[in-house]
Parts: C-alpha cells; sequence; structure tokens
C-alpha cells in the first residue's frame, strides 16, 4: 500500500514524532511504499521513506496548523494515497492518533467558554477536534489509554467501534540488554558520578508540564544527610534556565545537571538509579515504560496515563492533587531502599514488553484497508 503520514513539524526529541517514525518505519519494512508530509524536519531523514516538506502561510500557530491540515489533505487525496495517518487533528483522515486527551476538556479546565469561544486560537483547534471526532466522522482513532476513548466518546458521541487501543510503545533500545551493568559504569564515569552516589533521571522536553520544579522542591526538602547521596539529572530539549537557578535557590546546584537534549536516553536510564516525571498533566508518559524496561525504579503522578504500569511494577504514584511532601517521602524510600528497589525493577523488566505499538497500527491498516 501507498500509505501517508502527516505530522505538523518533526523534531527527533518528541515522544509523538517518535511513534510516527517508528509506525513509518514498521510500515517500510512489511513492504509498504511510506510518505511523511510536514512543514519542518529536524534531525536526519529515514531511509526509504519519502519525506516531503509543506511550506506553511500564516504568522500564527494554530493558522499554520489549519494550513498544514488542510494542505496535506488535499495533496494526499489527490495523489490518491491507499492510507492517510495523522499525528495532528487533520479532518478527513483514514487513522488518527490520540497522542493528547479531548482538548475541549482540558482546555476547559484552565479557560472559560467565553474565552475558548472568543480566542481564534482556542476556536481554530477545536474546530478541528470537534469535525474529527464528530459521529459520522469516517476516521478511525488509535487511542493510547481507555480514558482518551471515553473522554472523545462522552463529549463528541464518537463512534465506539472506530477506536483502536494500542500497546504501549517505547524505543526497543530501551529493553535492559545483557551488558546493561557495563553501559551503566561507563555512562556513570563519562558524568562523573561514583558508584555509590544514587542517580536520579527525569526526562522531557517540556520542563514546566513534566514538573521538573517539583523534583527540585521535593528533593530540596529532604535530610540534608540524604541529600549527600543523591545527584539529580535532567535532560531534554526544553528551556531550563529558570530551573538551574531554582536548584542553586534550594541549595542543590551542587548535585543538579541539565543535560540538554540527549540521543542517549537508554543508556541514561541503564546509568540511573530512579526515573522521576511528575507530570502536571501527561496523556500517557512513554519514558515511564521505557524506564520499567530499563529495569530503574520509576516515580510518577497519577496524571500520567501510563501510571497503571507504574503500579504494576511496583514503582510510585503520586495522587492528586499534588503534594511534594508526598514526593519526599517516596524519595527517602527510595534512597533508603535503592539496592532493593533496583534489583525488584530489574526482575519486573524481564517480564514485560512495551515494544509493539508500531506493529499494531499497522496490523491494523492493513486489517481495514489492505484488500
Amino acid at each position: 500500500m501507498r500509505i501517508a503520514f502527516a505530522s505538523c513539524r518533526y523534531f527527533p526529541f518528541g515522544g509523538l514524532e517518535k511513534d510516527m517514525l517508528r509506525t513509518a518505519l514498521c510500515a517500510r519494512d512489511r513492504g509498504h511504499d511510506c510518505t511523511i508530509f510536514t512543514s519542518s524536519w529536524e534531525g536526519e531523514r529515514p531511509e526509504g521513506i519519502n519525506v516531503r516538506v509543506l511550506p506553511l502561510s500564516g504568522f500564527s500557530n494554530h493558522i499554520r496548523t489549519k494550513h498544514f491540515a488542510e494542505e496535506s489533505l488535499r495533496i494526499i487525496r489527490q495523489e490518491k494515497f491507499d492510507v492517510f495517518a495523522a499525528f495532528n487533528r487533520i479532518p478527513g483522515c483514514d487513522f488518527y492518533f490520540c497522542a493528547d486527551d479531548c482538548q475541549k476538556l482540558t482546555m476547559g479546565e484552565k479557560h472559560s467558554s467565553f474565552t475558548l469561544n472568543l480566542l481564534p486560537r482556542y476556536r481554530t483547534f477545536l474546530k478541528l477536534e470537534k469535525a474529527l471526532f464528530a459521529p459520522d466522522s469516517p476516521s478511525f482513532f488509535w487511542n493510547i489509554t481507555e480514558q482518551q476513548k471515553e473522554q472523545y466518546i462522552r463529549v463528541y458521541g464518537s463512534r465506539a467501534d472506530h477506536f483502536i487501543l494500542l500497546p504501549p510503545g517505547m524505543n526497543p533500545d530501551c529493553r535492559r540488554p545483557a551488558n546493561a551493568e557495563e553501559i551503566r559504569l561507563k555512562i556513570r564515569k563519562e558524568l562523573g558520578i561514583p558508584e555509590n552516589t544514587l542517580l536520579f533521571l527525569t526526562v522531557g522536553s517540556n520542563p514546566f508540564l513534566k514538573g521538573f520544579d517539583r523534583v527540585i522542591r521535593s528533593c530540596a526538602a529532604l535530610p540534608d544527610e540524604l541529600k549527600s547521596r543523591i545527584m539529580l539529572c535532567f535532560a531534554g530539549s526544553g528551556k531550563a534556565d529558570k530551573y538551574s537557578a531554582m536548584a542553586e535557590k534550594t541549595g542543590l546546584g551542587t548535585i543538579t545537571r541539565f543535560l540538554g537534549p540527549r540521543k542517549d536516553i537508554p543508556e541514561l536510564l541503564f546509568a540511573s538509579d530512579a526515573l522521576f516525571l511528575p507530570s502536571r498533566h501527561d496523556a500517557t508518559g512513554t519514558v515511564l515504560v521505557e524506564g520499567i524496561s530499563a529495569g530503574v525504579p520509576v516515580l510518577c503522578s497519577s496524571d500520567c496515563g501510563f501510571s497503571p504500569y507504574v503500579q504494576q511494577a511496583g514503582g510510585f504514584v503520586i495522587p492528586s492533587p499534588w503534594k511534594d511532601e508526598t514526593m519526599t517521602e517516596k524519595l527517602e524510600i527510595l534512597i533508603r531502599n535503592a539496592a532493593e528497589l533496583r534489583s525488584k525493577a530489574i526482575r519486573h523488566s524481564a517480564a514485560v514488553d512495551f515494544t509493539r505499538r508500531a506493529d499494531a497500527a499497522v496490523d491494523s491498516m492493513e486489517q481495514l484497508f489492505m484488500f
């Protein structure tokens, strides 16, 4: 089949973008002819996949998003692709990957209905979502949590039989390898972290959304004896100046490092003694299942869609409403029982497989559109 994929912009550190590329690569490996439509592409281009960059007009983000949706759909229909998989809200696509929860609900929690109806930005995004999830929409929806399906059906009356639940997806390189301990020592040596120091990792490209400040405040409240045993590392492409200043102000400057965007997240996970993701809102939190697969104890907020997997792995889930004090209590347990919890996490990693999302997505395309 000729399969078109669309994402308004591609950069190599975004979770949505990684899901799109993994799905396209899986389809390519099965012999399908794959094309990715985008308005910008950062990083290396994949072999065997055509990348087409569409110039966008408009000065605002919502106008460019609307233009990309219209232009990509026009070209894909004109060139008669067999399947169109959209990774942004594009009404008329064959498949839509639900990376986020229902915007009408999440926006409604932050803004009044007057604001949502008044501002063109919100009106545009909500109009695209309403058209995509309408009861008569022809699109199928790859949802990644049951909560998403419930939300869209409740808000828009979407067809329940058009939702296809995908398993958790992740970078397969995060599965714990036989030489994980060797990698651990190598990375810790490169970072200058002694073996008797506990490395706590947080990963995310939106520091505020991912709760970098929550990590810093909770760690700052630890007793000095416990703080002296840890090193905090933050990896991601978001601006970290504010959080670096916060670490200095709270006395954590000497034990905090901001690593910026990294391509070696699997190796960082193998080198870590715990992974934190205290997000304010996260439809999934893919790095959580990556951490579980890597054999790392995990702590997250209950606002992460994948928090049930953390509970199943014996990790720590901080309930809503968030309290820094609760995280500090769990940190004390992590530090005092580090060896035991790490051994437990390593054992659990051997029993899970979170690498079939792309295969499941391509399975559904072949089942519904391949004749």
